[in-house]
């Protein structure tokens, strides 16, 4: 198994370093001065890390435990007065609120259920009505949509065919 880059920095000396591992090393550090620099800093913040874990006081521990435990029983007494708290529930808005969800749900299985519960309908000619138009004799012929040549115009040869047939 490979070792990392800085793993290797921090273990080693610059003159224990193989030649591989001075490849390794080169683009991050040329020479022994850069090296040693490197394994400062790599050093430097591994103190800094180690000296982060912060530990709490016991008695500020014990405090904030106490506040906790005071905290939580006024919210669950609040609750169990107002039940209806959890379904109106104010704060949100009025989308989030599961009373309004409730009913959106009502109102969309409601407005579907007609079209499930629809039969269909029969299509037998006896039940269905007729339509029949009758023809009126005042009603008059369409008249041509072609335009009238006149005299003085030539005749173009679709309209001269027309007229000799």
């Amino acid at each position: 198994m490979e070792k990392d880059i800085f793993d290797i920095i921090e273990e080693k000396d610059y003159n224990e370093l193989t030649t591989a591992e001075l490849a390794e090393l080169s683009e991050f550090c040329a020479s022994e001065e850069e090296f040693l620099q490197m394994k400062g800093v790599l050093v430097n913040v591994g103190e800094m890390k180690a000296a982060d874990v912060i530990v709490p006081k016991p008695e500020v521990k014990q405090k904030l435990d106490d506040l906790f435990v005071a905290q939580a029983s006024v919210v669950s007494t609040q609750a169990a007065a107002k039940p209806t708290m959890s379904v109106v529930a104010r704060e949100r808005k009025f989308y989030e609120r599961p009373l309004f969800q409730v009913a959106a749900m009502i109102v969309v299985f409601l407005s579907i259920l007609p079209f499930v519960l629809r039969k269909e309908i029969p299509t037998n000619d006896k039940q269905l009505a007729k339509n029949e138009v009758e023809k009126s004799k005042n009603v008059e012929e369409p008249k041509s949509t072609e335009k009238p040549v006149k005299a003085d115009e030539p005749a173009t040869a679709a309209q001269s065919e027309q007229t000799h047939h």
